[in-house]
């Protein structure tokens, strides 16, 4: 009888990895085939299992794990998330693969739970998301970085910055120290709601954190100034930048050229185009462009 379930099991793994089949593979951008054939062999799949676990009989730790990746691949979260939550419930793991994952120093179950939660953000569930790390927490499992970023960007992606601000102020009171990436986030989600103020302080306690903010951080703030039309604002960033031995890029000065233009400031505009011929830059048909439109 164990067999025939390890063959259910064993069936459904390789019609998740596919035929070239890593799972691993599918999560680097190759898509699992799920038409068809192939299809109707999962829902068949999935629907004996259902059965064999309502008889109480374990599902192996590799093939759960596999199981809950496939469905996540298949654009199936919710299932994911029921098959997640069935061996917790009634403790149909094997049962020192159980022990180890709740007390073993790897925790593998933060992998598992990372891997539903980022899919519930990107699908825009991100209050299910939520849900699902409470449940993590009060189970013991500690969220890592990839929890929070995740989390962190889907708040940020439905207009809920400030609760993603939150998060992060309670990731560091939990020992999660949030990284270059976790603060961009929440810069970059800042200048988009026009908040460039906050985008700023975020990007202030990056710097008194260690953290080394670097173009990308810095073009989100300069884009926004230069949107604003605060012109000076932009130009400190730009200051900050090189005093930092962040080198400023094309784009960012073509933007705060195009910005001086457009408030008819043209001998500022000029002088920054001297001065950036001076240190090097190669200028691009939109920094002529720019100039040109400018003067006539």
């Amino acid at each position: 009888m164990r067999d025939d379930h390890n063959r259910v099991y064993k069936s459904l793994s390789d019609v998740i990895e596919g035929k070239e089949g890593r799972v691993r593979e599918t999560l680097h951008g190759k898509r699992v085939d799920y038409s068809g054939r192939r299809l109707k062999q999962v829902n068949y799949d999935f629907a004996l299992l259902d059965t064999i676990f309502k008889l109480g009989h374990p599902l192996d730790l590799p093939n759960y794990n596999t199981l809950i990746y496939g469905l996540v691949l298949a654009a199936q979260v919710f299932k994911a998330v029921e098959l997640f939550k069935k061996p917790r419930r009634h403790k149909q793991c094997e049962h020192d693969q159980y022990i180890a994952v709740e007390n073993g120093p790897f925790k593998p179950w933060v992998d598992q739970y990372n891997t539903i939660i980022d899919s519930l953000c990107k699908d825009r569930r991100v209050d299910h998301a939520i849900q699902l790390f409470n449940d993590m927490i009060q189970k013991g499992v500690n969220a890592d970085i990839i929890t929070y970023s995740s989390l962190i960007h889907g708040l940020c992606n439905f207009g809920r910055e400030s609760k993603a601000a939150r998060m992060l102020i309670d990731m560091e009171k939990k020992g999660v120290p949030p990284d270059l990436h976790t603060y961009m986030i929440l810069v970059d989600a800042f200048c988009k709601k026009g908040l460039v103020k906050d985008a700023e302080l975020a990007v202030q306690a990056m710097v008194q954190r260690g953290l080394h903010p670097d173009v990308i951080t810095y073009s989100a703030l300069i884009d926004e100034y230069c949107l604003r039309g605060e012109l000076d604002d932009a130009r400190k960033v730009i200051n900050c930048m090189m005093e930092k031995d962040v080198v400023p890029n094309i784009i960012m000065y073509n933007n705060l050229i195009n910005g001086l233009c457009k408030k008819k400031r043209i001998n500022r505009a000029m002088d920054l185009f001297q001065k950036i011929i001076v240190n090097g830059f190669i200028l691009n048909v939109i920094t002529y462009s720019t100039i040109l439109d400018g003067l006539f």
